[in-house]
């Protein structure tokens, strides 16, 4: 019966320990503040054109829609399904076209796409869109709908 007993009751303390939250380590915490920080949807239905000095004469864009993204590279349009892990784009099924341009053009599309696809980290400073790779190229994009705001000073 004591046997019984002891065996009941130390079923109700396993069961009853097992539903308490045990609270977030704070690595765990920083890891789901980092991830709330960029949040996919803020991406969706945004299109972001190149500000990086090297490249602004390119005309470099990204875009994005629900799972895909798409741009032009300064020579050629390209395209592919993505999705956001880790604060990285990570890339499905990427493609472009294949229309020749001028050398230099063909050689900035070359380190762009290539910065895009082994990127390190994507970040959204609203307008900006900041692309690190992994090759130490970064590209600051910013959104093609973003207007500037201007204050009217009037004079006496």
């Amino acid at each position: 019966m004591k046997k019984i007993a002891m065996a009941i009751l130390a079923t109700t303390v396993i069961t009853a320990c097992s539903n308490i939250d045990m609270p977030m380590s704070k690595n765990n915490a920083l890891k789901q503040e980092v991830q709330k920080i960029f949040n996919h949807n803020e991406l969706v239905g945004r299109e972001f054109i190149v500000e990086t000095e090297a490249y602004k004469d390119k005309k470099i864009t990204i875009g994005f829609t629900k799972d895909r993204v798409y741009g032009f590279g300064g020579v050629n349009r390209y395209f592919g399904i993505y999705k956001i892990v880790n604060n990285k784009i990570v890339f499905e099924n990427f493609g472009s076209t294949r229309m020749a341009g001028k050398r230099e053009n063909e050689l900035a599309e070359l380190a762009f796409l290539t910065a895009l696809q082994d990127n390190k980290e994507i970040k959204l400073e609203e307008p900006y869109l900041i692309l690190n790779s992994n090759q130490d190229f970064n590209f600051k994009f910013k959104d093609i709908n973003h207007k500037e705001e201007v204050i009217e000073v009037k004079k006496k």
